[in-house]
């Protein structure tokens, strides 16, 4: 039995530990929109073996030079959502981290407001599918909605 982590370079340059005697499998791939998640599931194999999947991504979909619509965001994660096809008590989204000011990836690159709008998605997905959200911005995050100093190394990707 295995957890499927999928997302983008968060992901990809994750430690993961082994968790309630499932050994992970890291699907992380930089740069990775959730649309090029879609099939992800299909695609590592071994279903029958797979007992949770955690999605930790959307971060890209807010990033130059094509921003995604709110509309195409939710679209996008929706199929990803019906192609792993689990049950929600195996599924786990992860929310947007919120940028740290002041760094290289943190300020300019990528529309912070857009990523607090694709966080939401990802929120009210989870709270309507009974899915588990985590909520990187309530842990990382400071009053003023960036992320706390030192909670990244650009930015973005977290320390």
């Amino acid at each position: 039995p295995y957890y499927l982590a999928i997302g983008d370079s968060l992901v990809e340059a994750a430690r993961l530990d082994p968790v309630c005697g499932l050994r992970p499998v890291n699907g992380g791939v930089g740069g990775a929109r959730i649309a090029d998640l879609v099939g992800m599931v299909r695609r590592i194999g071994a279903r029958d073996s797979l007992r949770l999947l955690v999605i930790a991504a959307g971060i890209n979909d807010a990033s130059p030079p094509r921003i995604a619509s709110t509309e195409e965001f939710a679209a996008a994660y929706e199929r990803l959502l019906a192609d792993a096809a689990l049950p929600p008590d195996r599924l786990v989204l992860v929310g947007i981290a919120p940028l740290e000011r002041d760094k290289p990836l943190g300020t300019g690159y990528f529309d912070a407001n857009r990523a607090r709008e694709f966080d939401g998605i990802i929120r009210s997905i989870a709270a309507r599918t009974g899915a588990t959200y985590v909520d990187l911005a309530a842990r990382l995050g400071s009053a003023d909605g960036t992320a706390r100093i030192g909670a990244t190394t650009d930015g973005v990707h977290l320390t």
